[in-house]
């Protein structure tokens, strides 16, 4: 039986009322000198990232339910979190990334503010600006969300992604002030889309801009806060697509 086939007929079956899920992952080995330990450790890697994208272990759907606990309660995250992950993940087809690595991107879009769940509501859902004490609260929430995901699935980058989407390319950002290529390809796509999908999104307390706003925002940022070769790549490949 193909190996797709199996698994959709395994999400079927129940032990004790328990679901069964199965992910799957594979290396080749190509050269007799090549270490097949090593080969190992990629097909598990593969499998562990399958396992994570597909959404069928029991640790996924405990993030679900911590974003969903979060999002319930205030539908400006919703949004935000949906269309950021909708950006990722055509910002993955612009890059021509691979299917695993476009779900994984979306994915890490969707979970990036899921730290948000620590900051107590008086501050999340305030109205105003933020006092600067509130802030420095408020910018607590990449390294809640490393703990969360981190303790969801050992094997995913998705924490590293949520814990680095604040770090800004001329090394100024938070919450270790990372520099350049040393802040992940998948924060620095995060950071652009959340960027971009704040300023045009509708809120209650200030006005959107237009794209063309945003746009020239995006840009006057381009080398300090954000990636200059992504930026460039997310304005003429998601942005102007959509």
């Amino acid at each position: 039986m193909p190996c797709g086939s199996s698994g959709k007929t395994l999400t079927r079956v129940k032990i004790d009322h328990m679901l069964i899920s199965v992910a799957i992952g594979y290396a080749i080995k190509f050269r007799v000198e090549e270490d097949i330990f090593v080969i190992s450790k990629v097909a598990e890697d593969t499998m562990y990232r399958h396992k994570i994208t597909e959404g069928s272990s029991a640790r996924n759907r405990t993030i679900q339910t911590i974003l969903t606990t979060l999002t319930e309660k205030y539908s400006d995250e919703r949004m935000h979190s949906k269309r950021v992950s909708n950006f990722c993940f055509e910002m993955g087809r612009a890059l021509d990334l691979s299917d695993d690595d476009r779900k994984e991107l979306a994915l890490a879009g969707l979970f990036h503010d899921i730290g948000k769940i620590a900051i107590p509501d008086h501050i999340l859902g305030k109205q105003d600006a933020l006092t600067a004490e509130e802030y420095e609260r408020m910018k607590t929430h990449t390294e809640a969300g490393y703990q969360i995901l981190r303790a969801a699935d050992e094997y995913s980058n998705l924490a590293e992604y949520a814990l680095y989407h604040h770090e800004r390319y001329d090394g100024k950002g938070y919450p270790t002030g990372l520099k350049g290529d040393r802040i992940p390809l998948f924060a620095r796509i995060i950071s652009i889309a959340d960027a971009y999908e704040a300023m045009t999104a509708e809120r209650s307390y200030r006005a959107k801009k237009t794209e063309e706003e945003a746009i020239r925002e995006l840009r006057s940022c381009a080398g300090r806060q954000f990636d200059p070769e992504l930026t460039e790549i997310f304005i003429e490949h998601v942005v102007k697509k959509t």
